[in-house]
């Protein structure tokens, strides 16, 4: 009798996704690549900057006084996506506020000068948008000689424009991020700007 041996390559197991919890050892914790895990902790006085997609596959928890945010305009669009529960505390903050497209006048961020950043709906290039004194357009018009609407009012998925140079060459305002909130369920009591 003769006996063949035979090997067979077993797949491993995936590897379990780890907890994770962002409080005072590790604030702020930037996630640069897509990951994911098990639960996660935004803990009061923390703050998450989302650069990528991040993947929770049981609950997640913004805790009062804890933040997500992500730096300006990243490449990557910002996600947090919950199998479970995503529970987003009173005073807790999702704060988006000067992370898109750069404001005109000195220190306001823009490639463009006294011309804030807008985006033209038509190239989806970065161009110069509202001029001196001028309001950024985004899901609606701007103020005064605004540049064209781009994005939509209801869950956009651009960023906001930046306006124009105020008097004094003072800085317009730099346009709002934008970031997808995703869970099964949503407990939301939060501070949204």
């Amino acid at each position: 009798m003769r006996f063949i041996a035979i090997a067979i390559a077993l797949a491993a197991a995936p590897a379990l996704a780890a907890p994770l919890v962002v409080d005072s050892g590790n604030t702020p914790f930037t996630l640069a690549a897509d990951a994911t895990y098990d639960s996660l902790t935004v803990a009061s006085g923390s703050t998450l900057i989302l650069n990528a997609a991040m993947t929770v596959t049981g609950d997640a928890i913004i805790q009062t006084g804890g933040t997500v945010t992500h730096d300006v305009k990243p490449l990557a669009l910002s996600r947090l996506l919950v199998a479970g529960t995503l529970e987003v505390q009173t005073g807790a903050f999702v704060d988006l506020n000067t992370k898109g497209y750069g404001a005109g006048g000195t220190g306001g961020g823009s490639a463009f000068g006294a011309s804030g950043e807008t985006l033209n709906p038509l190239t989806l290039q970065t161009v110069a948008g509202a001029t001196d004194q001028n309001g950024a357009s985004h899901g609606g018009l701007g103020g005064g000689t605004a540049p064209a609407i781009y994005g939509a009012q209801v869950e956009p998925a651009t960023f906001g424009g930046g306006g124009g140079r105020g008097t004094c060459n003072s800085r317009g305002g730099r346009g709002a991020g934008r970031i997808v909130l995703q869970g099964e369920s949503l407990l939301e009591a939060s501070d949204q700007r």
